[in-house]
């Protein structure tokens, strides 16, 4: 395969056609055993929107990845090292590149339950105060090849405030180019930064959430220690402290309270064992913090939510590190360094 290097993003397609409903944005790294599957689920998902775009941003995959993404006739893009890929970046960069009025974007370990797209996006398109409309993993499942069942009816929740990253996001264009675009930088919790962002810069907007099962996702949930471990492997232990820097600067530190809570929770561990250790009992501080904390998990019968606490500190701690020392960058400081990879018998991944 042979690589072309993207100078100039141009928001319309290649024949100059008007911008397509709807343009779909794969990330991955390294998915070369869920991507075909992803993007097939993705095609079938999307057969009944005419004119859907698909491409997959990859992070520097060496497994393979890129050659399937290619012969799934999408088009690639790979990032570059400018600065550190991210699934952040990936999203921006997606964004960039595709023209549609709704972008969805899709983890490349995801299946895509067909059925609810469509009348998402038609539900955005009679509301539009609806910002995002978000998917909901199907609950319990593991094994990225099974397909979802199809969704027979939209049911919705509102108002949600926050998204994760396995729900397959339908973002209107507007109100992202209105919000400042994803923050290329952040190195987890990026749906959650742009639905603070979403709220500040867009009175009334809303994020809604399908309340049926949309996709299937090999993570475990957040409290597990399987998923505890993949997210410190993968660095997705920080975020939030760079979140918080960038309300500071922009003013909507307000909107934060939520993804604030490791850094609240770290700073009040530190100030009590300082004055406990300064009142000679450090040991029995520390005893009635983890304590209280085991105790919660016994009383909500979720023993295995005692590793949300070690998540949580030592998420805190590292969002600390970043709110002290990390400068506020947001996606007008991204450096257009990807790209655009083509398919070329002489050449190899």
């Amino acid at each position: 395969m042979k690589y072309e290097r993207v100078y100039q993003v141009n928001r319309m397609d290649e024949e100059g056609k008007t911008s397509p409903l709807l343009s779909v944005v794969i990330i991955g790294l390294n998915e070369a055993e869920r991507i075909g599957p992803c993007i097939d689920s993705v095609r079938t998902a999307v057969a009944d929107i005419p004119d859907t775009v698909i491409v997959y941003v990859d992070s520097g995959s060496s497994d393979g990845t890129v050659s399937i993404a290619l012969s799934k006739d999408v088009r690639v893009f790979r990032l570059g090292k400018a600065q550190p890929p991210s699934p952040a970046a990936g999203r921006y960069v997606g964004s960039m590149v595709t023209s549609g009025r709704f972008i969805m974007f899709v983890d490349g370990d995801t299946i895509v339950a067909p059925g609810w797209i469509k009348p998402a996006i038609e539900l955005m398109m009679r509301d539009t105060s609806i910002v995002m409309f978000s998917g909901t993993p199907c609950s319990g499942r593991r094994d990225e090849k099974e397909v979802p069942p199809k969704v027979k009816h939209l049911g919705v929740k509102s108002p949600v405030y926050q998204v994760a990253t396995d729900r397959a996001p339908i973002v209107s264009r507007q109100a992202l180019d209105s919000a400042g675009n994803w923050n290329p930088f952040l190195s987890c919790f990026e749906e959650a930064d742009l639905a603070i962002r979403f709220r500040h810069y867009i009175p009334g907007s809303q994020l809604v959430q399908c309340n049926q099962c949309t996709v299937s996702t090999p993570h475990y949930p957040i409290y597990h220690p399987g998923e505890y471990i993949r997210r410190l492997k993968r660095g997705f232990i920080k975020g939030p402290g760079q979140i918080l820097r960038n309300a500071i600067a922009h003013g909507y530190l307000s909107k934060t309270w939520w993804i604030a809570k490791p850094v609240v929770l770290v700073t009040a561990l530190l100030a009590g064992l300082t004055v406990s250790i300064a009142m000679k009992f450090w040991w029995q501080f520390l005893l009635l913090f983890f304590g209280t904390a085991f105790l919660r998990a016994v009383i909500t019968r979720k023993l295995v939510r005692i590793v949300t606490v070690f998540n949580s500190l030592l998420l805190g701690v590292c969002s600390l590190w970043e709110l002290l020392t990390v400068p506020v960058r947001t996606a007008s400081d991204y450096k257009h360094d990807f790209i655009e990879v083509h398919e070329d018998a002489e050449c190899h991944e």
